[in-house]
């Protein structure tokens, strides 16, 4: 079970993480990591619109430099180059993407189109994506409604507000929360507070950017008796930020130091049940914000059997597209949260 640990019995530092890793996956600078084509909500339902559009994303998950952060939970790390992202080199993977889209695409054809532009990094700390390839970058994604990208909120500053000048589409920045519980923000190495999330966060809506955030399900150093509770007030506190879309995370390992902590009882990953609840509890609120769960390794998690894996993923999936609860799945298969 994750407990809160003590002042004293676990130190963090980037060292200490660093230690624990395995080896990285050797990358081409010029090709993208993966392409996958998604569909996402764009909005809750409301009585004026009941049935709001579903985008059609084209998400390229890009090769360049490692994250100048070391997070404790992070596993991006493993896909990420030792040295500065070559210059040109983002233009060329975004090519590559883009003809492997138009093979892949949809089909949505009235729908709408976002591209996500995710490099396991900083879209704005320029060793990772060069401040001259923007102009071949804004080129290149032209033809699409909404651009994501993710950064670190201390690293939000003025460039947002160009970038989103330079692109035809809607820029949202996605920058991670993860949770306001502060024993485990002290854990988790992010070198942020609430605080610091709060300035970009009202920076990026100075700048007319939209936010989108991630919320970390019983990270490490949370008692896991509260984690949905703790989902639940990290939400309000994404809310009071402006956030237009937040996605609640499973807390996985797989990261060295991750295991360390669980081997101290600072963290246990989440069951499958534990995230429905806080999709369920989440879509139950009124409130304007489109609340997705993280489906990446959902058929890892505890609670799950080979019978119910399949129809609980699919109703997950369901709600993260309709924003709606679905009536959960009937178990016949012993599976319990007990």
């Amino acid at each position: 079970m994750n407990r809160e640990p003590t002042r004293e019995e676990v130190i963090i530092t980037r060292d200490s993480i660093e230690s624990q890793r395995g080896p990285k996956t050797q990358l081409d600078p010029l090709r993208p990591v993966a392409v996958i084509q998604e569909c996402e909500a764009t909005a809750r339902p409301t009585a004026d619109d009941p049935n709001p559009a579903i985008a059609e994303v084209t998400s390229v998950f890009l090769t360049g430099a490692e994250c100048a952060f070391r997070c404790t939970m992070c596993d991006l790390w493993t896909h990420t180059l030792d040295i500065a992202t070559p210059k040109d080199a983002i233009p060329v993977q975004i090519d590559v993407a883009l003809q492997s889209q138009n093979r892949d695409r949809l089909g949505r054809t009235q729908s709408p189109r976002w591209i996500k532009l995710y490099n396991s990094s900083n879209f704005f700390d320029p060793r990772c994506v060069p401040r001259e390839d923007w102009d071949a970058i804004a080129a290149r994604i032209s033809t699409f409604d909404r651009v994501i990208v993710e950064n670190h909120p201390r690293l939000v500053n003025s460039t947002a507000g160009q970038l989103a000048l330079m692109i035809t589409g809607k820029l949202e920045v996605a920058m991670g929360l993860e949770t306001v519980y502060q024993p485990s923000i002290e854990l988790l190495n992010k070198q942020m507070t609430l605080a610091d999330f709060q300035r970009a966060a009202n920076h990026l809506q100075s700048m007319d950017v939209d936010l989108r955030t991630f919320i970390l399900l019983q990270p490490p150093g949370m008692p896991t008796a509260i984690a949905a509770d703790e989902v639940e007030k990290s939400l309000r506190f994404a809310i009071q930020c402006g956030a237009r879309h937040a996605s609640i995370i499973a807390t996985r390992g797989g990261n060295g130091i991750m295991e360390e902590l669980a081997a101290k009882g600072l963290f246990m990953a989440p069951s499958a049940f534990a995230l429905e609840l806080c999709l369920d509890v989440a879509l139950g609120h009124n409130q304007s914000i489109v609340v997705t769960a993280d489906l990446w390794g959902f058929k890892n998690l505890s609670g799950l059997c080979d019978l119910c894996v399949e129809p609980r993923h699919e109703r997950l999936a369901a709600m993260n597209l309709s924003q709606s609860i679905l009536p959960p799945c009937v178990l016949t298969c012993g599976c319990s949260d007990d």
